[in-house]
C-alpha cells in the first residue's frame, strides 16, 4: 500500500501538494491529519469530498509500504509517524521546498528545491504529463502556491512557481476563490494580540539592516502568529523581524527576512527552527519570551560579526604616501585629510604604516625635516579581502596595532582601521 503524507499544522501549500502528489501517484493513497491550521479547517469543510482525502486513522498502516512526503522531509513533522511500525520497511519518496530542514529517512526518490512553493515544484510535473485537473484542484493548487509565495512577492518565489500559476489559470482556477483564501486578515482577537505586540516592539540597527524584536505572553493558544508577524514587518518597514509569543506552555518563535542575504535560521539553531531561511518557525517549552529574543539577538551580534570581512568593511581606495617625503609634509597630509596614518608605498609595493603618533615623536624630536621612511613601521602585517572580523580583532590585539593594509593578488585595495572595527 502507498499513501501521501504531509506535516502537523497543515497549511494550504501541504494541502495543495497532498492533491497534487495523488494526481502524479494515483495508486498512491493522500493522508490528511487532525492538525490544519484554521484557513485549511474552513476550506475542507467545504470541499474535503472532492479530493479523495483519507484520515490518519482510518489507514491500514500495517500494511503501507511506500510513503510519499509533501512539502517536509523530517519525520518528526508529520502525525504519520506515531503509526508507522518501522519506518526502516518504508520505501520513500519526496517532494519539498525547504531545502534547510534535515532528511532523516533514505529516499528511493527525492526533489528538494529552493523554491517558494512545493505546489509549484508538482505543478511543473503535472504539466510536463499533461495531467488533467478539475477547476477545484486548479483552484486548490493556485491557493498553495499563492499563500506560500505572498502572492508571489516574498523574495524565494522563482519563475518556476509563477509558471505553474499561469498552467493552473489556463485549467480554469478561479482567482475569487484564491482571493478569498489567501488574504492576510485578521480576527478581533489577533488584532488584540497585535496591538499589545506592537506596545513591546523594539527596532534595533546593525549597519544598514533594520531588525524589530518583539513579544508577548498569553494564556490561550491564538492561531496565524506567523500573519501578525508579516503585519508588523510590513507596518515597520523592517528587513527582519523576531517574535515570541508564550501562549499556555509554549513559546511559538517566527521569524521573518525580507532578502535572501539574511538566512534567519542561522540565527534560531539551538531552537530547531523549521522552514526556509527567510521564513521560520519554532517552538519550545518555557515562561519567558524576553529571554529567547535576547538569545537571538546575541546570535546576531556573534554570528554577524564571523560573516563579515575585511571586503566589506574596508575603506578604499587608499590614499598613500611615498617614504621618501619629510615628515613635516606627512603631517599637513595627515591634517588636510582627517587620517590618523598612512601606508607607505614605493610604487606598487606597501613597504610600511606610519602614523600620527609616530609623526608627533619625530616632531617631539626636531626630526621634522626627515624623511617618512625613518619613522615608518616596517613590521608589516596584511590582511586578505576574505579575512574575518573575528580574525581581523584578533590581529588588532596581538600586534598592538590599529589599521591594516587589505592586499589582494599583491595590490593594496583598501585599509581596515580600528575605526571601522568599532563601527
Amino acid at each position: 500500500m502507498k499513501v501521501i503524507v504531509t506535516h502537523k499544522n497543515t497549511d494550504f501549500d501541504a494541502l495543495s501538494s497532498l492533491v497534487a502528489a495523488h494526481k502524479l501517484h494515483p495508486d498512491a493513497t493522500p493522508v490528511i491529519g487532525y492538525l490544519q491550521n484554521k484557513r485549511v479547517q474552513e476550506f475542507l469543510r467545504l470541499h474535503k469530498d472532492a479530493f479523495k482525502l483519507v484520515g490518519i486513522k482510518e489507514v491500514e498502516w500495517e500494511k503501507v509500504t511506500d510513503i510519499i512526503m509533501v512539502d517536509f522531509s523530517e519525520l518528526s513533522r508529520t502525525e504519520a509517524l506515531e503509526y508507522i511500525p518501522d519506518v526502516t520497511k518504508i520505501n520513500w519518496t519526496i517532494y519539498d521546498h525547504h531545502p534547510e530542514q534535515k532528511v532523516d529517512v533514505n529516499p528511493v526518490y527525492a526533489e528538494i528545491r529552493e523554491t517558494g512553493s512545493t505546489a509549484g515544484i508538482l505543478v511543473k510535473h503535472l504539466k510536463e504529463k499533461d495531467i488533467t485537473l478539475s477547476f477545484l484542484e486548479s483552484t486548490l493548487l493556485a491557493i498553495g502556491i499563492y499563500s506560500d509565495t505572498g502572492n508571489l512577492t516574498f523574495p524565494n518565489t522563482t519563475s518556476d512557481d509563477a509558471r505553474a500559476v499561469a498552467w493552473l489559470l489556463d485549467h480554469n482556477a478561479d482567482l475569487n476563490i484564491v482571493g478569498e483564501y489567501t488574504q492576510l486578515s485578521l480576527q478581533d482577537e489577533q488584532i488584540n494580540l497585535m496591538n499589545e505586540m506592537m506596545a513591546k516592539t523594539s527596532i534595533e540597527e546593525n549597519g544598514k539592516t533594520k531588525i524589530l524584536f518583539s513579544s508577548h505572553s498569553i494564556d490561550k493558544y491564538i492561531p496565524d502568529l506567523s500573519v501578525i508577524t508579516q503585519k508588523l514587518s510590513d507596518f515597520y518597514s523592517v528587513d527582519i523581524t523576531f517574535v515570541a509569543v508564550k501562549m499556555q506552555k509554549w513559546i511559538y518563535i517566527i521569524a521573518r527576512a525580507i532578502s535572501s542575504d539574511h538566512n534567519v535560521m542561522d540565527f534560531m539553531r539551538e531552537f530547531d527552527p523549521k522552514g526556509h531561511k527567510q521564513a521560520s518557525f519554532a517552538k519550545v517549552k518555557g515562561d519567558n519570551p524576553d529571554e529567547i529574543l535576547e538569545k537571538i539577538k546575541q546570535n546576531l551580534k556573534n554570528l554577524g560579526k564571523s560573516k563579515i570581512t575585511a571586503d566589506k568593511i574596508m575603506s578604499s581606495p587608499v590614499r598613500t604616501i611615498s617614504k621618501e617625503i619629510s615628515i613635516e609634509n606627512a603631517q599637513k597630509l595627515m591634517i588636510r585629510y582627517g587620517h590618523n596614518g598612512f601606508v607607505v608605498t614605493e610604487g606598487d609595493i606597501v613597504e610600511g604604516i606610519i602614523s600620527r603618533r609616530d609623526i608627533e615623536k619625530a616632531f617631539h624630536h626636531g626630526l621634522k625635516d626627515t624623511s617618512v621612511k625613518d619613522y615608518m613601521s616596517d613590521i608589516l602585517v596584511t590582511i586578505k579581502p576574505e579575512t574575518t572580523f573575528d580574525e581581523i580583532e584578533s590581529l588588532m590585539i596581538e600586534n598592538n596595532m590599529g589599521r591594516f593594509p587589505v592586499i589582494s593578488e599583491g595590490k593594496l585595495i583598501g585599509i581596515v582601521t580600528r575605526t571601522d572595527i568599532l563601527k
